[in-house]
């Protein structure tokens, strides 16, 4: 029903070796889906960065994005299926873009926001499709200009960056991918996202306080097995507060508001 291609190298998992830091992103132009991992040869410790590229056909509104996934994570086994939900969001911007290709940032971003009130999981999935439209450099000036889309990034992050590590994490990478400007510096400062970033590390970093002592309560075996995807999903938010936090100190008067507010111990 669905055709498509996998180009990749060998397959690392039949040969003694273990795959970690695997990313799923949409490619910047083509129908395509990109998977970047990290193969680990088990004997030597050695590792080596790889790519699949899953080329997609005839994406329009009668693909079952659902069904599609199934496929994708049955022919490509690199993928777990932690990483189901991920996969779908990419898929479904694809579609979206491939049936749209002509529309705008300005139209895609306004059925992207709409998303944004309902559940979790559709939050989720409107956050990805903007992150993708920022990667094109010709959408980032529409994106910035559009103060609706801006508030509702703000207001999604304020609400749900202590519950949904994912949907915030996002929502960060969106704001990392503007390049620093006045008027997205004036946006930021509106819905204070710099204040929201610190109160997000100051959070973060007393949680992970409380993680490390419950890790020390437990036998080395469930050490390991503590949290682990949490913690990484946690390391990824924190990064993205660094980054924006680093843009926003361009302007000097920010960067004294952080120093006050002691992040350089953060650090």
């Amino acid at each position: 029903m669905y055709l498509f291609d996998i180009l990749d190298g060998p397959n690392h998992q039949t040969n003694g070796e273990a795959i970690d830091n695997l990313t799923i992103n949409a490619h910047p132009s083509e129908e395509a889906v990109v998977i970047k991992y990290r193969a680990i040869n088990i004997r030597t410790r050695r590792f080596t960065g790889c790519q699949k590229l899953i080329n997609l056909k005839d994406l329009n509104d009668d693909v079952d994005v659902q069904v599609l996934t199934n496929v994708v994570l049955e022919k490509c086994t690199i993928i777990p299926e932690t990483m189901r939900q991920e996969l779908e969001q990419v898929l479904y911007y694809l579609r979206k873009r491939s049936i749209h290709r002509n529309k705008p940032a300005r139209e895609w971003s306004l059925s992207y926001i709409e998303l944004f009130y309902e559940d979790t999981n559709e939050k989720n999935r409107g956050a990805l499709c903007i992150l993708e439209l920022t990667k094109t450099t010709a959408n980032l000036e529409v994106l910035i200009e559009n103060e609706t889309l801006i508030g509702a990034l703000a207001r999604v992050f304020r609400e749900d960056w202590k519950k949904n590590f994912d949907l915030a994490a996002t929502i960060i990478r969106i704001f990392v991918q503007f390049p620093y400007c006045s008027q997205f510096h004036a946006a930021l400062s509106h819905h204070k996202i710099g204040a929201l970033c610190m109160n997000a590390m100051e959070y973060e970093l007393k949680r992970g306080d409380l993680w490390a002592a419950e890790i020390k309560t437990v036998d080395e075996k469930a050490a390991r097995e503590c949290r682990p995807l949490a913690i990484r999903k946690r390391q990824t938010l924190l990064a993205g507060c660094i980054s924006l936090l680093i843009n926003l100190a361009h302007d000097i008067d920010t960067e004294l508001k952080m120093v006050r507010r002691d992040i350089v111990p953060m650090l």
